[in-house]
Order: structure tokens, then sequence, then C-alpha cells
């Protein structure tokens, strides 16, 4: 091949180039090398297409408003810091021109031309409660749907909701305020295991009825919870650090803190619902796409009922379909929607995330669906901070690994996962359920031969108060609706009414897990079948219940302890309870474990302990969690 003299100058000049540089100093004519970086990283992805180390390099800064589309042509490409700076890529910009109101609230209206709806504010780099009615606790409507919940693999509603169900709801006229600016409302209707949200288009006080601008998830009243809240209306605006976005005049209002300087508070306000989109081209997916080093925050969410998860809202990164992400020590922060999120299908595999922080998040921490996924040595915490619904890590697939993380401070449940062939190994857990019901730290839906080994959960508070059954609804290793073949073996749970929760599920073993509480303990196995429960070690200081102890196949060398002496054995018909006996199951020793556990999950026996004889694998849970990072 025979080359001119200036496509010789041009290759080299290529060549010279190496990486793409992003700076904060760089200017719109910048051509991406060191010297004269680009200002913009959407800018720097451009010029990566023609470069041949496919890399662009964001250096030390905060690059606002930013929003970058990787496509199969960007397939190759590397993102990542500079040398150990910790650049931050904000989805919004700063709000200025702040005005003291005489009601000691101060407002600033949206920049010139924008007319985007805000459902999040930073404020000196915190989430800024939203306003909120009532200021604390909940209300309590007046709708009713006594329509039996059948599963949902068993279809859902014994009759479907019509519309009007759906988009209307009953209040008592004493509760709600007659000058609420309802334009500005919006309305989460709590439910069981989720929430739907919506504005309101029509509030008739004559007939106690609110009209939704949108479809609930499920009739207001279902499930027999009957509790709302109002959002962003001035009469929720009442405590100090609080904030609603004023749709009527398109102003943000906020109400300072005590010795809050306006004039040097540094407020974020979102623009986008996403910073990085990795988007597929027909049927092609993008491949091969590296994330590292980064800081991404300050997202904003479109007004959905989030579903199941929060699923329905978009993440921080956002992809449809991709063939090999690693994502490495990112810190993701302060956003409406999920951190990192997919699309509901499962086309997306080879995805790994290590070693980041994902949290203070509107909705989920990580909702993936694909094949072969890797998380470990994550920080997942502060989940569900807007939509308690969202869950730590969700979704799945196949062939998913979660190991040596920690999640914690989760308002729903930790992990949520379906699919085949996932361990869950190593990780600890604590604060999670801390809002919603029927979860659990771990919790698998209509999944195939998934693994929960090694894992500390603890200090899963399961009050009295608000259970929609009336029984404990918050769990540390869930197995739902059409899990088989699983195995829950050598975990820990320190302090969670309802260590093993199974329904729906066949064919699974739970072994030589230690189950130590102060209070009272249940394990719950209603409508399972062909299940092994076998050298366990369960200490509680209360009652000890086997909820459904009919339906275990095999249930043997277990030692259970009793604070009050009382163990019962509960025979169940579907939910019915048939009989209930004052006794263990056959293959029960009635003895003291005499289990103490450390702060940091080690475990220690007695010299005495009936512990001993069951030789549990595993005492010492203080390696769960991240792995302190590999010196180079």
């Amino acid at each position: 091949m025979r080359y001119t003299f200036a496509t010789v100058l041009l290759l080299c000049a290529s060549c010279a180039l190496g990486a793409i540089h992003v700076s904060v100093q760089g200017g719109p004519q910048g051509d991406g090398s060191a010297q004269r970086p680009a200002a913009l990283l959407a800018a720097g992805v451009s010029l990566a297409r023609q470069d041949p180390e496919h890399r662009v390099i964001v250096h030390a800064g905060e690059y606002f408003d930013t929003g970058v589309q990787l496509t199969p042509a960007d397939s190759g490409l590397t993102i990542e810091a500079a040398g150990n700076s910790r650049p931050a890529l904000y989805g919004g910009i700063p709000l200025t021109g702040w005005t003291a109101n005489a009601d000691g609230t101060w407002s600033a209206p949206l920049p010139a031309g924008h007319t985007w709806d805000v459902r999040l504010l930073c404020v000196d780099g915190e989430l800024a409660q939203r306003a909120r009615f009532p200021e604390q606790g909940k209300l309590t409507h007046k709708s009713v749907f006594d329509v039996p919940w059948m599963s949902t693999t068993g279809g859902g509603w014994k009759r479907k909701p019509t519309d009007e169900e759906l988009t209307t709801m009953k209040f008592d006229p004493a509760d709600l305020p007659r000058d609420i600016e309802w334009r500005n409302a919006e309305v989460t209707v709590y439910h069981v295991w989720d929430e739907s949200v919506s504005g309101v288009a029509r509030c008739d006080y004559d007939k106690a009825t609110l009209t939704f601008t949108n479809k609930l998830g499920h009739p207001a009243g279902g499930f027999g919870v009957k509790t709302y809240v109002i959002w962003n209306i001035r009469q929720g605006l009442t405590a100090s650090g609080e904030w609603m976005f004023d749709r009527v005049n398109a102003r943000v209002v906020y109400r300072p803190k005590p010795g809050q300087d306006m004039a040097k508070a540094r407020i974020l306000v979102p623009t986008r619902t996403s910073i990085i989109e990795l988007l597929k081209k027909g049927e092609e997916p993008v491949r091969n796409i590296t994330l590292r080093g980064l800081e991404l925050g300050i997202t904003t969410v479109p007004g959905i009922t989030g579903g199941f998860g929060a699923g329905n809202f978009p993440g921080a990164i956002q992809f449809d379909a991709v063939d090999t992400l690693t994502i490495e020590d990112l810190r993701i922060r302060n956003v409406a929607g999920q951190g990192i999120g997919s699309a509901w299908s499962k086309a997306s595999k080879n995805v790994k995330v290590r070693r980041s922080e994902i949290a203070w998040c509107g909705a989920g921490g990580i909702s993936i669906a694909g094949e072969n996924l890797l998380y470990e040595d994550n920080r997942i915490h502060h989940i569900g901070r807007i939509f308690p619904s969202g869950i730590g890590i969700s979704r799945g697939g196949i062939n998913v690994v979660v190991r040596h993380n920690v999640l914690h401070d989760c308002s729903y449940s930790a992990i949520g996962l379906d699919g085949a062939n996932t361990l869950v190994e190593n990780n600890e857990f604590y604060r999670c359920m801390t809002e919603l019901h029927d979860g659990a730290a771990v919790y698998f839906g209509n999944g195939k031969q998934h693994t929960i080994r090694g894992n500390f959960v603890h200090d899963l508070t399961d009050p009295n108060e608000g259970r929609p059954w009336g029984s404990p609804s918050r769990s540390a290793y869930y197995l739902d609706e059409q899990c088989e073949n699983c195995t829950v073996e050598n975990n820990l749970a320190v302090n969670v009414e309802m260590p093993s929760q199974n329904h729906m599920a066949r064919k699974n073993t739970i072994r030589g897990n230690i189950f130590v509480t102060g209070g009272n303990l249940v394990m719950s196995f209603a409508r399972c079948s062909d299940y092994t429960v076998e050298g366990n070690a369960i200490q509680a200081g209360g009652d000890v219940k086997i909820n459904g102890a009919n339906l275990i196949t095999t249930w043997r060398n277990n030692i259970v302890h009793s604070g009050s002496g009382k163990v019962v054995s509960v025979s169940l018909e579907d939910y019915a309870q048939k009989q209930s006996d004052n006794t263990a199951p056959l293959g029960t020793t009635i003895s003291n474990p005499q289990i103490t556990v450390s702060d940091n999950g080690v475990c220690t026996l007695a010299h005495d302990s009936s512990a001993r004889a069951l030789n549990l694998p595993k005492l010492d849970f203080s390696d769960t969690g991240p792995r302190p990072p590999i010196a180079k």
C-alpha cells in the first residue's frame, strides 16, 4: 500500500495524540491533547472515536450538565480519572439567584429557557429533604380494595382493578388543608413491598376524593394498607433544610438551616435523568467499555410510578444492552433514580461493578438484568431515599455473583434477584427493610439453583406496629415464589426476628446457619415443599416458632433454644393454621448453644456448647464486606 506525504503526517499526528484529555480548563476548540484538552466529556468521547488508543482521561474538577451517549461506535472505550484524582460529573447545574421571602424561606428561578421538573435538590453536598406533609408519620386514607392477592405467579389480583380504582383515593377532609396548591403536589400511596407516586389532577373536598394524573401500581387500600404522604406543598415546608419546587411560578423554594449563609450555600439542581448512557444500535450492543475512578451525581427522574424495586426509573449510568462493561472505583451519590440501571430485558452480559460506592439514591443502587454479572467489594448504602421500594442490588439473571459487599440503610430489600445460578457470598447487611415490608436483606424470587453462603445480616428491626399481616415481614434470607434447588448455608443472622423466610418454594436446603436474637424468632415455610433444614443453631431470648413445620420434608440435627422455654411448631394449610404444637419438630436438640457474637461477627461457643456437635463450618464472619485494596 502506498501513502501520500499528507496521509503519513495525518497518521503520525493521530498516533501522537495518545489518550484524549478532558479538563475544566479546556476550551471549545480543544483537540483532546494534553496541551489543548476538550472541555466536555461528550466532546472527548467524540474525539476518542478517531483515536487509536480509544481512551478518555478526565482531569480533576467539576463538570456540570454532563450527558454523554455511547453507541457501538464507541466499543472498546475507556473513560477514567487522571492519576489519583476524582473528577465529578454532574447531571445538573448550580442554582443561583436566591432571594429571601417574608416567611423565612428563600427561592430562586430556574435558568432562563429551562422548564424541567425538579425532584431533587443537593445543598452543600447533601440531599435536601423535600417538603413533606405530614412532617412526621403518614396520613390514613379511606379507600377500600378487598380483592384477594393471588400471589405474583398466581396472576396478582383475583379481580383486575378498574381504572377508577387505580386513579382515585378517598381521604378524610379533616386531614387536608383547603388551600393546598394541588398543581405542586405529588402523593405517595404505600402498598406492602412498593409504593405509587402520582401528581393530582383534581381534589374534590365535597366527595373527599383525590383523582391522580397517573395510574397507581396497585389500588389504594390494596393489601389492607391505607397510608399516604403528600410531597412538594407549602404546608409541608415547615422544617429547616427542606425544599419544594413551585411549579406554578417555576421557582425552587428552600428553608435554610440555622446559621446557613445562602450567599455561600452551594445548591445543585438536576437537569438530566442519566449522565452516561450506553445505547445499542438495532440489535448490536455496545461492547468492551470501562469506566474508572469517576464521581457521578445529581440526576432527576420523570413523574411516573417506579414499580417493583423502583425499576422504572433510570440510572446515572443507564444502558439497554451491553457486552462487557467494567465499572471500577466509581462513586455515585445524590441521584434521584438508580445509581446504575439497565433495561428490563436480560440482553446485557459480562458486567462487572467493583470497588465502588453507590449511595444516597432516590431509587435503587444497582438494577441490572443480564448474564454473567459480578458485583464485588462495593459499598452500597442509603438506598430508597425518595422511592422506598428501591433495592440495593436488583433484577438479576443468569450466573450472577455478589460477594464481599456491604449494604446498609436500605428502605426495602438490600438484594432482590431472580434468575438462575446466583452466588451471594461473604457480604454484610444491616439496617435494611427500614420502611417497607415483605422483603429481606437477601431476597430471591422465581430463582433456580441459587446459593446464599457466608453472609452476615444484623440489626433488621421489625416493630409490631405496621405489619401488614400481623406477623414478621422483614427477613434476613428469603426464598420466595418459585425458588427451587437453592441453598442457604453457613450464614449468620443477629437480631433478626425472622432469619429464614420461605414462601411457595420447593426443593431448597437451609443448613449450617447461626440465627441469634434477643427476642422472638420465627422461621416460616408457607406453601413450601421438599425442604431440608439441617445442622442449624437457633438461639432466641424469647419464643421460637417454626411456621409450616409440616411442610418441611427433612428436619434434622438442629439445635434450638428459647429463652422463654416456648418452642412452637405450626402446621399450615395454605396460609391457614391447622394445628399448633408446643414442641419442636422431630430431629431437634433442645439446648442452649451458648453462642456469643461480637460486633464484627465473630461467633464464640462456650466450652460446653451443644453447638460444637454440629461442627458448624463457619464461626468467624469478620471477613464479610469489602476487602482492603491490594497494594500496588
